[in-house]
């Protein structure tokens, strides 16, 4: 495992997490306009994992891909930091 991912994620203070990706934006969209749509991709078995399975199912989208264990490859993230006049930098 990288030691910046943990390190920057630690140093961020209060972050809302929000599930996203390309492909997952995509279909939760084409599902919340009432299309059936499935997501093929793979998380692992941890909170962030979880909390992306939980959020794509909740938008009606089919997601059955086991989560691989956590000890493999944490679950992918993007940090953006965004400076209190919203010109993130």
């Amino acid at each position: 495992m990288p030691t910046r991912r943990p390190r920057l994620y630690d140093h961020m203070g209060p972050a809302r997490e929000i599930s996203g990706g390309s492909a997952a934006n995509s279909v939760a969209g084409i599902a919340m306009l009432g299309g059936a749509a499935g997501f093929v991709g793979q998380v692992a078995d941890d909170q962030l994992g979880a909390v992306f399975a939980h959020d794509i199912r909740a938008t009606g989208v089919e997601f059955t891909t086991p989560a691989r264990a956590e000890s493999d490859v944490p679950t992918a993230r993007c940090l953006i930091l965004v400076t209190p006049d919203a010109q993130g930098r």
